[in-house]
């Protein structure tokens, strides 16, 4: 009976050390996997990350460029404008002495020219 019980605490021994060492291996494997998941979670973040600031500098840099072609084709209608108003405003002006005609007259009330 003393044998069987030595080899029944031999057996039990020997099987708590197998559950021991596997304790062991599965605490390590455990620390990978929080490494795995810990990556697996900040991964999928950094590339979001990295694709919003991308589309934000994308985005800046395009209305960056619009509004500096708006300014530019603001400044060109603003001069063509200008102009018009010039030639509207050199209409009705005679050209050899400066007096301003009226919209019907056909010779300068001031020197007699004729209207170009």
């Amino acid at each position: 009976m003393a044998k069987i019980f030595n080899n029944l605490m031999l057996f039990v021994s020997k099987l708590l050390d197998r559950f021991s060492d596997f304790d062991k291996e599965f605490e390590n494997f455990d620390k990978e996997f929080d490494f795995f998941y810990t990556i697996g979670t900040i991964l999928p973040i950094i590339m979001f990350a990295g694709m919003f600031i991308a589309v934000t500098v994308i985005i800046i840099v395009s209305v960056v460029k619009s509004k500096r072609k708006t300014s530019e084709i603001a400044t060109k209608v603003k001069d063509t404008i200008k102009e018009k108003i010039e030639q509207e405003k050199t209409k009705d002006i005679c050209p050899y002495c400066g007096t301003r005609l009226g919209e019907k007259e056909n010779k300068c009330p001031s020197c007699g020219a004729r209207r170009k």
